[in-house]
């Protein structure tokens, strides 16, 4: 279970974000944070060096992403568009496990 304060909804610069992965943990630091969640857009490219930086500064990080999704008829023309599905994981190592296979699927489209 996580106690403190927590930013639960935060992007890097490895998708939109304004803040590099270490910076934007600085800034939670900064600011009296226990952690953050980062949630990237169809991205896991910033959790490692957030985990890096999160973990010299004794903080949590709940590892996340945001896949673009679209929901399509079959043979018809796409009916949902631009739908976020925001994930987030409690382990960092477990993260990578658990969406390689959406990762790999969401590519290939």
């Amino acid at each position: 279970m996580f106690h403190g304060r927590f930013d639960m909804h935060t992007h890097t610069t490895a998708s939109d974000g304004a803040f590099t992965p270490a910076g934007l943990v600085q800034m939670a630091y900064d600011m009296g944070l226990s952690g953050l969640a980062i949630t990237d857009h169809d991205t896991l490219a910033g959790l490692d060096e957030a985990g890096d930086a999160i973990e010299l500064l004794n903080m949590r990080l709940l590892p996340g992403v945001e896949l673009s999704c679209e929901y399509a008829i079959p043979g018809g023309a796409a009916y949902w568009r631009g739908i976020v599905l925001r994930i987030c994981h409690s382990r960092r190592g477990g993260a990578r496990g658990a969406y390689a296979g959406l990762f790999y699927r969401q590519a290939g489209r």
